[in-house]
């Protein structure tokens, strides 16, 4: 439980997780979908300045999509009871691809701000279920090793504690998770 000293993680874990191959597609397809996401993230700004539009609305779309992003996030162990996670992974790819096919499109300030709303789908299902989907996989001794969850899972405590404040945490969540 929390509180509780892990396990120390030995390289028979290790191995045992790698031998895996949902976790050996997973560490294959997340690093895709971040490099298609990369562009779209780092090029934003320009593309709004390109289409002659307010400064502003870089910030009004980033909020927007950060809103988005927290709603999905919120109810996300709803989502994870419904569907699984080759499912929310899929959705993620398809967020992606469905904002860079609008993209092009999107040249005023509503278009640019509401196509931001897909950021909910690009980020968190993948985020979330590349976690949930490690935790699953992964024997125990190696939660520690893995991201913290955010949303209602983790409170801001943990977080200002540091790293092992979250591993505590993560592995409770790992453990109740069904």
């Amino acid at each position: 439980g929390i509180g509780e000293p892990a396990a120390r993680p030995h390289w028979n874990d290790v191995s045992r997780l790698l031998a895996n191959p949902r976790f050996r597609l997973l560490l294959v397809v997340a690093p895709l979908h971040w490099i298609g996401c990369a562009p779209y993230n780092i090029f934003f700004g320009i593309f709004v300045r390109d289409h002659h539009l307010s400064q502003l609305v870089v910030g009004a779309a980033l909020a927007t999509g950060v809103a988005a992003e927290m709603i999905v996030l919120l109810f996300f162990q709803r989502l994870r009871r419904r569907f699984d996670i080759d499912t929310l992974m899929a959705v993620a790819f398809g967020g992606t691809i469905i904002r860079w096919a609008l993209m092009p499109f999107a040249a005023a300030m509503a278009s640019v701000i509401t196509l931001q709303l897909l950021h909910a789908l690009t980020f968190a299902p993948i985020w979330w279920a590349g976690t949930d989907l490690a935790c699953d996989l992964g024997p125990t001794a190696l939660t520690p090793t893995g991201p913290p969850t955010p949303g209602p899972t983790m409170p801001a405590r943990a977080s200002a504690r540091g790293q092992p404040a979250n591993a505590r945490q993560e592995r409770a969540r790992c453990a109740a998770d069904p």
